[in-house]
C-alpha cells in the first residue's frame, strides 16, 4: 500500500468535515482551492501543498502524488497526532534457563538467533539510535543483567525470593542499544555457559513475566519470552484448579 508523509508539514484535510485529500477532490481557482466530495466546502490550498493545474483539470503533480491516484494511502502521522514525543522502541528479552531448557538445546540455539537479529537490526525499531533492550533469565530464580556502558562485561544479579518479586537497581536493567552493544552481545555469546550445569527442574514464568513488566512499564514495549519448562505459578488467582483423574 503506498505511503503519503506530509513530514512535519499540517495534512491536508476538509476544514469542514476533516475528510482527507483523495481522487475525487475538485480544483478551482487555478488550483488555489479545492471543494471537498463529500461535504461541498470549499477549502483553500496551503502554499507547501499548491501545484499548477494543467487544461484537463489535474494538477502538474497528479502522477506524482499516490493520495491523487490511489484508492487506498497510508498516511504517515506526524506531530499533530502526537501528545508527546514517541516512546523509543523497547525490547526486552527473556530466557527460560532450567535443566529441561538447556538439556534441549534451545538456550544456545535461542541466543544465537537473538544475536543475529541485533546484529542485523531484523527487529522494527531497532536501527534507531535511541532503541533500548534489557535480558532477564529465570529458572526457580531470576537472573537480571546490569549492561550499563561502563562496564567491562555484564553483571549478573540472582534474586532467589520470587514472591513478592525483588527488583535490584531497575535503573541498570534497561539500557540503550546502541551504548551497550558490545555487553549485549558479549551476554548472549556467553549466555549458554553460565547455565551450562543447570539442575533446576521448574521455572518461575509468572514472576519473571511481573519482573519484564516492571522494567519496561515506564516506558511500554514489547516483551519476547522463550519457555520451555513447567510453570511455576507463584500467583494465587493463577494456581491450577483442582482435578480428578479416573
Amino acid at each position: 500500500m503506498p505511503a503519503v508523509s506530509f513530514k512535519n508539514d499540517p495534512i491536508v484535510r476538509c476544514k469542514e468535515c476533516r475528510a482527507y485529500i483523495n481522487p475525487f477532490v475538485r480544483w478551482i481557482e487555478k488550483g488555489a482551492m479545492w471543494i471537498c466530495p463529500f461535504c461541498g466546502e470549499i477549502n483553500p490550498t496551503d502554499s507547501y501543498y499548491y501545484s499548477t493545474i494543467e487544461a484537463d483539470g489535474y494538477r502538474t503533480d497528479h502522477d506524482e502524488r499516490p493520495e491523487f491516484s490511489c484508492g487506498t494511502v497510508d498516511f504517515i502521522a506526524n506531530h499533530e497526532y502526537m501528545n508527546r514525543p514517541p516512546m523509543p522502541p523497547t525490547y526486552l528479552f527473556a530466557f527460560d534457563v532450567s535443566k529441561p531448557a538447556v538439556d534441549s538445546g534451545y538456550l544456545a540455539l535461542a541466543c544465537s538467533t537473538i544475536k543475529s537479529v541485533i546484529e542485523n537490526q531484523l527487529l522494527p525499531g531497532m536501527s534507531d539510535e535511541r532503541a533500548k533492550v534489557a535480558f532477564i533469565t529465570y529458572d526457580k530464580h531470576i537472573q537480571f543483567y546490569n549492561l550499563r556502558p561502563i562496564l567491562k562485561q555484564p553483571q549478573m544479579m540472582v534474586v532467589t525470593d520470587t514472591d513478592p518479586v525483588f527488583m535490584p537497581q531497575p535503573e541498570d536493567l534497561l539500557v540503550n542499544l546502541q551504548d551497550s552493544f558490545d555487553l549485549v552481545i558479549n551476554l548472549l555469546d556467553n549466555m549458554p555457559n553460565y547455565f551450562a550445569k543447570a539442575t533446576g527442574q521448574d521455572s518461575c514464568f509468572v514472576a519473571a513475566l511481573q519482573c519484564a513488566n516492571n522494567i519496561i512499564k515506564q516506558i511500554g514495549g514489547k516483551m519476547v519470552f522463550f519457555q520451555v519448562s513447567p510453570m511455576i505459578l507463584r500467583h494465587p488467582k493463577l494456581q491450577p484448579a483442582a482435578t480428578t483423574t479416573t
